[in-house]
């Protein structure tokens, strides 16, 4: 059974609702606040070809920006803690270029 064209775009509509907390049109008003750029490294083209995700910090739920795939990892992975990413931040800025 093929899908029309409306219904189609509203089940994938709700799939990136459910998917990122918000709709395609909140995702669109947040990339145009940051300049179709991402937060943190300002890039503009994610570098694995994915949209930005939207991050959020996990405890509240509240939207934070929308992130390259490499920045939404780094922090993920330095658990969104930010004495930790600090802590990250002052190691590299020590040893940038000492080898």
């Amino acid at each position: 059974m093929k899908i029309c064209s409306i219904c189609n775009k509203k089940r994938r509509s709700d799939k990136f609702r459910k998917w990122s907390r918000i709709t395609i049109e909140e995702y669109n008003i947040l990339l145009k606040k940051q300049k179709g750029k991402c937060a943190i490294c300002k890039i503009d083209k994610d570098p694995i070809g994915r949209k930005f995700a939207v991050d959020h910090q996990h405890k509240s739920g509240k939207i934070r920006g929308l992130l390259c795939s490499n920045c939404n990892r780094g922090i993920g992975l330095l658990q969104d803690d930010p004495k930790i990413i600090l802590q990250a931040f002052k190691y590299v800025e020590k040893n940038y270029g000492k080898f």
